[in-house]
């Protein structure tokens, strides 16, 4: 009888990933109690020191991956700051610091940005991913390898299309 072979980790595969996610001694993250994260590897949709460090792995298998900030959401940027004027939100929106919104720039691209301060005139955007500048680490467990299907190869998502975040132009509004 011929053994079956097994799958890795490899581009063109979706993995289904286990993990838990530290950033200075503190969990930030974790797929527990949730179903394992879902990605296309090779499509760079995961940060890419977690992707490169999960290839080859097999299910079942776990790892503690440690990811400098340079090969996951890059250094700090001292210049991502914006301010908008605080005329710009309605008066009933709720300004505090540490809330996130999304923002568009005059060429219609999409940035999440968080409140850093406001006072009566303005208020202070951070355009930073939150995690910018960190060195995170990673509890990985490989929980399912697949091949990806012709459309999720096509699109790099799962499930090849965007329907998950209600954009009807495939994702080129900003999703994710």
């Amino acid at each position: 009888m011929e053994q079956a072979q097994t799958l890795t980790v490899a581009d063109g595969m979706v993995v289904s990933l286990d993990y838990v996610l530290t950033v200075d001694g503190q969990v930030f993250d974790s797929s527990e109690g949730m179903a394992p994260l879902e990605y296309v590897h090779g499509a760079g949709t995961i940060i890419p020191g977690l992707e490169n460090a999960l290839t080859g792995m097999a299910v079942g298998e776990s790892k503690i991956v440690q990811v400098p900030a340079e090969e996951a959401y890059g250094p700090y940027d001292p210049n991502a700051l914006a301010s908008l004027d605080r005329g710009q939100f309605p008066p009933e929106y709720p300004i505090q610091v540490g809330s996130t919104l999304r923002v568009r720039n005059e060429h219609g691209q999409v940035f999440n940005a968080r409140i850093s301060g406001f006072d009566e005139r303005e208020v202070y955007l951070d355009l930073n991913h939150p995690l910018a500048g960190k060195d995170l680490q990673f509890h990985a467990r490989i929980a399912g390898v697949r091949p990806a299907t012709e459309a999720e190869q096509a699109t790099g998502r799962v499930g090849g299309s965007c329907s998950g975040c209600g954009s009807a132009d495939n994702c080129s509004g900003g999703c994710g």
